[in-house]
């Protein structure tokens, strides 16, 4: 996938100034599929800016992810603080300010308990007075093409058919993922890209973070996950919406993780997929 990102403009450079004052440097930092994410020097303390271009949508994403941020504030998550937000009317396009925080991605080789631990932390804070959040779904044509197996398609195919049981919900990041992570040696830092903070099923979760880690790191981890965060959660997953979120993601995902990371294992994915079909009841 080619990049979108584009300089600041002149109209986003003075409203984030506005608010943080003189911007001394810009760097673009990778990542965002969606977004142009870039660190602002301003003074002691960067700040993160996020940016999307299409204003029709941008919007919405704009505020879910300010409401997110605000809703995790000073609850034990490591998560940005949100300086500002803007719909576009002052900016010119939808943009987000945020505190930057300290790490970098590691994706190869992370440590799984923290992983587990952090995120069964954010699914026990209370997430009312947050929108419902699916943000992935399901497209059944994602299931051909990349599995191999047609027995196992079809019966991924069939389960993600029936109807779910019902769960209560919980806060869920929306886009839980290595990439989406920062780290200090084996110490998570950070938890970034709130844009699809909501709630929900906390299998939305789970299973994108194991995809994630069989395509970055192998099935075995993928797995590992699942044990850990079952453990330290105290709660079993519904293997039904296990196999749905793992199949979540979408052929720009495999493309971004080919061109940016030359990393994607669909071979592994597809060990993992065929493990969470035989836990089905």
């Amino acid at each position: 996938m080619e990049s979108t990102w584009r300089p600041l403009s002149e109209r986003v450079r003075a409203w984030a100034e506005g608010i943080v004052g003189s911007i001394h440097a810009v760097e673009r930092l990778t990542g965002g599929l969606t977004a142009d994410i870039d660190r602002l020097s301003v003074g002691a303390v960067d700040v993160v800016l996020r940016r999307w271009g299409d204003r029709r949508w941008g919007r919405e994403l704009v505020a879910r992810e300010a409401t997110g941020l605000r809703a995790l504030a000073g609850r034990g998550v490591p998560a940005p603080v949100l300086v500002a937000a803007d719909s576009g009317e002052v900016a010119g396009e939808p943009c987000l300010l945020m505190t930057a925080l300290p790490g970098r991605q590691l994706l190869r080789s992370p440590n799984i308990a923290e992983l587990a631990t952090t995120l069964a932390h954010v699914h026990d804070l209370d997430p009312t007075g947050l929108a419902a959040t699916d943000p992935h779904g399901f497209d059944e044509r994602r299931v051909d093409g990349w599995i191999r197996d047609p027995a196992l398609a079809e019966t991924v195919k069939q389960t993600l058919a029936t109807e779910l049981d019902e769960s209560a919900p919980v806060l869920v990041h929306g886009d839980y993922q290595l990439l989406n992570t920062l780290w200090r040696n084996d110490d998570l830092t950070g938890v970034v890209d709130w844009t699809y903070t909501g709630s929900g099923r906390r299998e939305t979760d789970v299973g994108l973070c194991r995809a994630s880690l069989a395509v970055l790191v192998s099935a075995d981890a993928a797995d590992t996950f699942l044990r850990r965060y079952e453990a330290e959660a105290g709660v079993r997953i519904d293997p039904n919406a296990d196999l749905r979120a793992l199949m979540s993601f979408g052929p720009s995902w495999l493309g971004f993780l080919t061109d940016q990371l030359g990393a994607p294992a669909p071979n592994q994915l597809e060990a993992v997929v065929l493990r969470a079909a035989s836990r089905l009841g």
